[in-house]
C-alpha cells in the first residue's frame, strides 16, 4: 500500500487492542509492555488490511475470498518490491487456499492494467478527473454513494497534492460524513505541525500517526486509490461541488421524501402537491452541473 510518490519510504502500523491509543496503552499496561509491543507487534500497511478485510469478508465462503482477493490483490499490486509481493502473496493463498500460482497470475493482470491507467490518465487528465469522481477505482468490494466516493478522493488530493488545501480553506470547507469531517481535521492539525516548505506532507507518516482504527482503514484504502498523479482543470470545484452542494442538496430530497411519505399516510392532498414541487425544484437544482 506505499504509494507510488513514497516508493522508498517503509512503515508500520500499531493495531492496539480494544482501540486503545498509546496513552491510554501505557496508563492500562505500563512503558516498558509499551516499549514491548512497539517492538514485536509493528504491522505493515499491507498486514494491517490483512487483518482488517479477513474479519470484514466471510472466507469460508467463495464470494467472501473473491471479494478478500480482489481487496488484497490491488493493494499488493502497489509493492514494488518483488520479495515483499510474494511473502504477501502466499500469506493470501494461505488464508483463502487458492494456488499461489493462481494469485500471481492475477496480480500481473493487475499491475499491468494499473500502469496502463495511469499512462492514459496522464494524456488526459480532465477526462479522467471526471471518471474517477463518478467511479473511482477502490481497494474494497464496498458499496459507495457518490457523496463517499467524492469525500475520499478529495481526502486523496489533501494527501497528496498540497494545492488542494487552497480550495478547502477559501471555501471553509466541511466534509458532510461525521468520520470524514473527525478525519479532515486530525489531517489539517497534522499538516499544520509537519508539512515541509512547499506545504506536502507525507502521507505514510501520517497514517502511521492514526491510532483510531477506523481513520486508519480510511487512509489506508484512500492510499490505494488508482488516480492521476496532478490536479486536473476544474476537478477541486467538481469535488467541492459534490460534496457540499449536491450533498445538501440530496440530504433535503431525503427529508422532503419522508414528509411526502406522512402526508401520503394522512392522505394530505394538498400537503404532498406542496412538497413534490419543492422536490422539483431541487432535482433541477442538481442537474444544472451535470
Amino acid at each position: 500500500m506505499i504509494h507510488e510518490q513514497r516508493p522508498r519510504i517503509s512503515i508500520n502500523v500499531l493495531a492496539f487492542e480494544q482501540n486503545l491509543d498509546p496513552d491510554e496503552f501505557i496508563q492500562k499496561y505500563g512503558g516498558d509492555k509499551y516499549l514491548q509491543f512497539v517492538g514485536t507487534q509493528r504491522l505493515t500497511p499491507i498486514h494491517f488490511m490483512r487483518n482488517y478485510y479477513s474479519k470484514e469478508y466471510a472466507l469460508q465462503t467463495d464470494k467472501g475470498k473473491i471479494d478478500y482477493i480482489q481487496v488484497m490483490i490491488q493493494a499488493i499490486a502497489k509493492i514494488s518490491q518483488p520479495v515483499d509481493r510474494d511473502i504477501y502473496i502466499s500469506e493470501i493463498a494461505k488464508d483463502t487456499g487458492v494456488s499461489k500460482e493462481t494469485l500471481l497470475q492475477q496480480l500481473s493482470a493487475v499491475a499491468g492494467k494499473s500502469e496502463d491507467n495511469h499512462s492514459s490518465a496522464n494524456q488526459n487528465f480532465r477526462d479522467s478527473s471526471q471518471s474517477a469522481i463518478s467511479d473511482p477505482t477502490f481497494s474494497t468490494t464496498k458499496k459507495r454513494t457518490q457523496l463517499e466516493k467524492s469525500e475520499l478522493l478529495l481526502l486523496y488530493r489533501l494527501l497528496y497534492n498540497s494545492e488542494a488545501w487552497m480550495y478547502v480553506t477559501n471555501a471553509d470547507f466541511h466534509f458532510r460524513t461525521s468520520e470524514m469531517e473527525s478525519l479532515y481535521m486530525i489531517l489539517s492539525d497534522y499538516r499544520e505541525k509537519y508539512r515541509d516548505e512547499d506545504g506536502n506532507i507525507d502521507a505514510s507518516d501520517f497514517l502511521q500517526s492514526l491510532t483510531g482504527a477506523q481513520e486508519q482503514q480510511i487512509v489506508a484504502e484512500v492510499m490505494t486509490l488508482e488516480v492521476a498523479p496532478d490536479l486536473g482543470e476544474g476537478e477541486m470545484e467538481d469535488l467541492l461541488y459534490n460534496i457540499q452542494v449536491k450533498g445538501s442538496l440530496k440530504e433535503q430530497m431525503s427529508a422532503i421524501d419522508d414528509e411526502i411519505r406522512q402526508a401520503q399516510a394522512l392522505a394530505d392532498f394538498a400537503q404532498i402537491g406542496i412538497l413534490t414541487k419543492q422536490k422539483i425544484d431541487l432535482l433541477k437544482q442538481m442537474k444544472q452541473r451535470q
